[in-house]
């Protein structure tokens, strides 16, 4: 049997019942209980970068035993591995429609991966491997970080049009598909100059993005770099307030971008998740400050480490994996 029959016979298995995702205060709920329930870290979202799980395009990093890179593989292999992290404790994990960088050094990223045609239309390859992962994240009451736009994809758009049709053909799709377990951060860090072109810079068109992806009641914010705080006006838009951490270093400076939103005029209370945030294990700091925690883990193009750089094993295997899976293992 091929991988693409391999997957297709995972969506036919996988429950299709609706896994609803609320916020009440500064905390989160699947089906009207709150997630860790019970737990000090109960309605705070313990999740990890996953960001190449449709992901294709990676010739350029291929499977050590075939000698050939296979995106529906790759996903049939992180499909098979959700039941594990979330037996483990993992609440939840961000998945990128234009992927993330596979590769740490730049001048390799010459590759093309994104969910979308240059006009903004959804490819089905993409969106079928993307179906298969929300259904079995329903099926294990997983809340899904959906990123719209990467900053080495984005050129492939003409302009800011294709890019709002992208949004809304992707609201349009989450909608009828009806999972309900989504939160959609439109742009992963916009300060990168890529973005500018299509006025995505932050504070030019990320609010409007934001105010349009809140009319469809689908939960959203928008990331900055590692240390950055959003600005007023996105943290006014945004129902959750995403962050990244991954450039920081110790609790005290995790504390004073922490404060930093939360003294925002435009903060009104809404849940503070960490979505990327290295593989030092501050976990611990982050259940005692009320706030979701976020596992991001490179990689080496090895098939052995990390969970970004393919071909990426999906499987709890390394020491710094284990590390992180061990320490959430107390708030399952």
């Amino acid at each position: 049997m091929n991988l693409l029959k391999i997957l297709f016979s995972l969506a036919s298995i996988i429950s299709t019942y609706a896994c609803n995702l609320s916020i009440k205060g500064d905390k989160l709920l699947l089906n009207d209980v709150y997630i860790n329930n019970g737990s000090e870290a109960e309605g705070l979202l313990i999740n990890s970068r996953m960001i190449q799980g449709i992901s294709d395009g990676f010739e350029n990093w291929p499977y050590p035993d075939t000698k050939s890179w296979d995106a529906n593989r790759n996903t049939a292999e992180f499909i098979t591995q959700m039941s594990h992290w979330n037996e483990r404790g993992l609440n939840g994990f961000t998945i990128g429609m234009q992927g993330g960088a596979p590769t740490k050094n730049t001048s390799k990223q010459t590759h093309r991966n994104s969910a979308y045609h240059n006009n903004g239309d959804l490819k089905a390859d993409y969106m079928n491997r993307l179906k298969m992962i929300l259904k079995e994240s329903n099926r294990l009451n997983m809340i899904v970080i959906l990123s719209l736009f990467y900053r080495s994809q984005v050129d492939i758009f003409s302009s800011y049009s294709d890019i709002l049709k992208a949004t809304e053909n992707t609201i349009f799709w989450i909608k009828e598909n009806n999972f309900t377990n989504i939160i959609i951060e439109p742009v992963n860090e916009c300060e990168f100059s890529e973005f500018k072109k299509y006025k995505l810079n932050c504070n030019q068109n990320i609010p409007k993005l934001l105010d349009l992806i809140n009319k469809y009641k689908i939960p959203s914010g928008n990331s900055y770099k590692g240390g950055g705080v959003p600005s007023d006006n996105i943290i006014g838009n945004s129902s959750i307030i995403l962050l990244h951490g991954n450039s920081l270093n110790s609790e005290s400076e995790y504390t004073t971008q922490l404060k930093s939103v939360k003294n925002s005029k435009a903060y009104r209370g809404q849940p503070i998740i960490y979505n990327e945030a290295g593989t030092k294990l501050f976990l611990d700091w982050a259940v005692k400050n009320k706030v979701g925690w976020g596992y991001y883990d490179q990689g080496s193009n090895n098939y052995i480490d990390g969970f970004q750089s393919p071909p990426i094993n999906w499987s709890i295997n390394t020491s710094k994996k284990k590390a992180f899976f061990n320490e959430i293992e107390k708030y399952v």
